[in-house]
């Protein structure tokens, strides 16, 4: 019997459904909500397009591994150079130095995500995993091309890490993706800071795009 729950240990580790995973902090949503919103580019007439499109969130929060994001932290901050956009010292200097050599993959928690994000100029919706497995999970699956035959607004589906912060609270980092088909979408880490009680990105460094 005592071999059977640890066992039992071992699997919920490893895998926790969306029911039993924490919810998501508060402090999390302004985070995110800065983050997409700097990442709309709404402000940008060549971004217009995106003006009232329709993000879809992804209820749970992604961890860093191969199937979402890798960046080490400790060791690979001298690739935020040339992963920057735009280009940004930001980095550099000493209070950031510290941050980003004490984060680790650890810090990346799966939590639930609960509400949507109420962002300047695009709509969003919570996305579960049940419905990602029906559009993504068989053959049977339209994909992108099915949701965007159900919303004639669909502007793609965010992954979202948890947020990471500076022990004082006044740096973040967190990883976002936007992907709306198989050959358009990219991955970001963001980097932000606490200003005047408002969350603001600092810094942009794209991990791949498609």
């Amino acid at each position: 019997m005592r071999t059977i729950l640890i066992l039992l240990g071992l699997v919920t580790a490893s895998y926790r459904p969306v029911w039993l995973q924490p919810n998501l902090p508060d402090t999390d949503y302004a985070v995110f909500t800065a983050a997409l919103n700097y990442l709309s580019v709404c402000v940008d007439p060549g971004k217009a397009h995106r003006r009232g499109e329709r993000l879809l969130i992804r209820t749970v929060t992604r961890l860093q591994d191969k199937h979402a994001f890798r960046f080490n932290f400790g060791k690979d901050q001298e690739k935020l150079a040339f992963l920057l956009e735009p280009a940004s010292t930001f980095y550099t200097e000493p209070g950031w130095v510290a941050f980003l050599s004490s984060v680790d993959s650890a810090k990346f928690v799966s939590y639930t995500v609960q509400r949507p994000l109420n962002l300047a100029c695009r709509k969003t919706e919570l996305w579960t995993t049940q419905q990602d497995d029906v559009y993504f999970g068989s053959t049977a699956g339209e994909g992108h091309w099915g949701l965007l035959k159900k919303y004639p607004d669909y502007g793609g589906i965010v992954s979202l890490s948890s947020v990471v912060y500076a022990t004082d609270a006044t740096k973040a980092v967190c990883y976002c993706s936007i992907v709306s088909d198989p050959k358009a979408g990219s991955g970001h880490l963001v980097f932000l800071e606490r200003q005047n009680r408002q969350w603001v990105v600092v810094g942009n460094a794209i991990l791949w795009v498609a």
